[in-house]
């Protein structure tokens, strides 16, 4: 968890500065939760940049299919 939020810290750095300059970032975060999506776009708010948020709505036996086709593609030793 550490390591995913330190990366994710990072990310957010480099794209504000991006952001700041008046150039389109899209960020691939999970933003599960209400409060991680209002994090966000006040962030951008705060940079002046507009925010929108983008998702795929499949039913819940097609997201469990594309797992296990993931899942199948790896090695038993990895996650």
């Amino acid at each position: 968890d550490s390591r995913h939020d330190s990366v994710e810290s990072l990310m957010w750095d480099v794209a504000a500065r991006v952001l700041v300059l008046g150039v389109d970032v899209i960020l691939d975060f999970g933003c599960w939760v209400q409060s991680q999506r209002d994090e966000f776009r006040s962030r951008a708010k705060n940079l002046g940049a507009g925010f929108k948020i983008h998702f795929t709505d499949v039913p819940v036996e097609v997201l469990f299919e594309r797992l296990k086709a993931r899942n199948d593609m790896h090695k038993e030793e990895t996650f």
